[in-house]
C-alpha cells in the first residue's frame, strides 16, 4: 500500500554504501532483514499461523532471529494500547512469535549446541568487548558513524526517520504497523552510535517507517504525484551508482585481493596432509586459507572469541606469537597447538626477520610479497642457520 513501493525497497542501497557492503557479505543478515520484514507484514495482517512458521525458519538461520519476539511484543502493546485488535488477539502475535522460535531452536539439527553459541556470541561476546577480539564493526560506531561520515554511511537513514516521524506526527491514521516500524528503527538507528553493524537494520527499517508513514499521511495523486516519483527515481539512480562506487573503492583500498594465498597453500599442499592442523599468525588470516586450503585445519576462525571461551590461555599464547613472543615460537606452536606447519601473511612488518632467528622453524615457500610457508620442527631444523653446529 505504500507509493512507489520499488523505490522504497532500492532506497536504502543508494542511502547507504555500507548497507550495500553488508547485503553483499556471504553471510546471513540479508536473509535476516527479509524475514524480519516478513514477520512485520505477518503481524500486521494478524497471520499468526505464517508469523510462527517464519519464526521457526528465522531460528534456523541466525540469532538475530530473537529480535522477532520484542517486536512482536511491541506489536501486540501497541494494539492493546490502541484496542485496534478484538479483545484478548493482540497477544497472539507475540505467542506465535515466541512458539516458532522456541520450536526453530530446540528442533534446530545442531541442538542444543546452537543455544550455547547463542549464549556465546549474544551475550558472552558483547559483554566482554574489552576482552575478546571483536571486529572494528562493534567498535567503529558512534555520531560519526550517523552525521560525521556523511549521508552514505547513515545519515540518510536518520533523515527517513526524522521526516517519518513528522509525517506520523500530522497523520489522521496511524497504523500499528507504522508506529512499531518506528519504534524499531529509532533503536536500531541508536544502537549505530555502539556499532556501524547495526546500520544494516536502522536504515532499511527506516526507510519502511518513511513508506508507512507515507501511506497513512496520504499522497495527493495525479500529475504531482507522478513528478515527485520521477525525481526521487532519478535522485535514487545518482544514489546507487555512488554507493556502488563507494563500495569498490573500499573494499579495494582494504581488503586483500582473494587469490593472494593461492599459490602458498598449493606449496603447503605438496607436503602437508589432509586434516593436518597449520598455525597461523593472525586469526583474520582465517578466511583466504580455509578457501585455498580447505582439507587443512586451522587454529582459530571467524569468529576467534571462541578459542578465547574454549581456552583463554592459549588465546593469549596465539596471540602472543603473533605480536611480540618472547620465547621460541616454534617450541610452542608445536607443543601447545600440535601443528607441524605455519603460514605467514604478509606484510606482518618485523615478523619475517624475527621468525628467521627461530631454529625450529624451515622456510618452504617465500614468494616475498603475500605469504611465507614454514615446517615446523621438533628441535632445530636440519642446517638452519640458526641452529648452530
Amino acid at each position: 500500500g505504500c507509493p512507489a513501493p520499488a523505490l522504497f525497497a532500492l532506497a536504502p542501497a543508494g542511502l547507504s554504501w555500507l548497507f550495500l557492503l553488508r547485503m553483499e557479505m556471504p553471510r546471513t543478515q540479508s536473509l535476516s532483514l527479509a524475514l524480519l520484514v516478513l514477520g512485520l507484514g505477518a503481524l500486521d495482517d494478524r497471520h499468526h499461523r505464517r508469523l510462527a512458521l517464519l519464526a521457526f525458519l528465522y531460528a534456523w538461520t541466525y540469532h538475530v532471529s530473537l529480535v522477532l519476539l520484542p517486536v512482536a511484543l511491541l506489536f501486540g502493546g501497541i494494539s492493546w494500547l490502541r484496542r485496534s485488535s478484538r479483545e484478548g488477539s493482540a497477544w497472539k502475535g507475540p505467542a506465535s512469535a515466541a512458539a516458532g522460535l522456541a520450536a526453530g531452536f530446540v528442533v534446530h539439527p545442531h541442538s542444543p549446541r546452537t543455544l550455547r553459541f547463542l549464549w556465546q556470541h549474544v551475550v558472552q561476546k558483547v559483554a566482554n568487548r574489552d576482552a575478546l577480539p571483536v571486529g572494528l564493526e562493534w567498535k567503529d560506531g558512534g555520531l560519526h558513524a550517523l552525521v560525521g561520515s556523511g549521508w552514505t554511511i547513515g545519515l540518510g537513514g536518520l533523515v527517513a526517520l526524522v521526516v517519518a516521524a513528522a509525517l506520523l506526527g500530522r497523520s489522521e491514521r496511524r497504523s500499528d504497523l507504522t508506529i512499531t516500524v518506528l519504534v524499531v528503527a529509532s533503536g536500531a538507528t541508536a544502537g549505530v552510535l555502539l556499532g556501524t553493524k547495526f546500520v544494516e537494520y536502522s536504515v532499511p527499517l527506516s526507510v519502511l517507517a518513511l513508506a508507512l508513514a507515507l501511506r497513512d499521511h496520504g499522497l495527493p495523486s495525479g500529475a504531482w504525484l507522478r513528478g515527485a516519483t520521477a525525481v526521487a527515481a532519478l535522485v535514487l539512480a545518482v544514489g546507487l551508482v555512488l554507493s556502488g562506487r563507494s563500495v569498490q573503492q573500499k573494499v579495494e583500498a582494504t581488503e586483500p585481493m582473494p587469490h593472494e594465498l593461492e599459490r602458498a597453500l598449493a606449496a603447503l599442499r605438496q607436503h602437508a596432509g589432509p586434516g593436518e592442523t597449520v598455525f597461523h599468525f593472525h586469526w583474520n588470516d582465517f578466511p583466504e586459507l580455509v578457501f585455498h586450503g580447505p582439507e587443512f585445519r586451522y587454529v582459530a576462525g571467524l569468529d576467534p572469541h571462541f578459542l578465547y571461551l574454549h581456552d583463554p590461555e592459549r588465546w593469549r599464547l596465539f596471540e602472543a606469537i603473533g605480536a611480540a613472543y618472547d620465547g621460541r615460537r616454534s617450541e610452542a606452536i608445536r607443543r601447545v597447538f600440535g601443528a607441524r606447519w605455519a603460514v605467514l601473511r604478509l606484510p606482518h612488518p618485523g615478523a619475517r626477520e624475527a621468525l628467521a632467528s627461530d631454529a625450529g622453524l624451515e622456510p618452504l615457500f617465500d614468494d616475498g610479497v603475500h605469504a611465507v610457508v614454514y615446517r615446523v620442527c621438533d628441535g632445530p631444523c636440519e642446517g638452519h642457520p640458526a641452529a648452530g653446529p
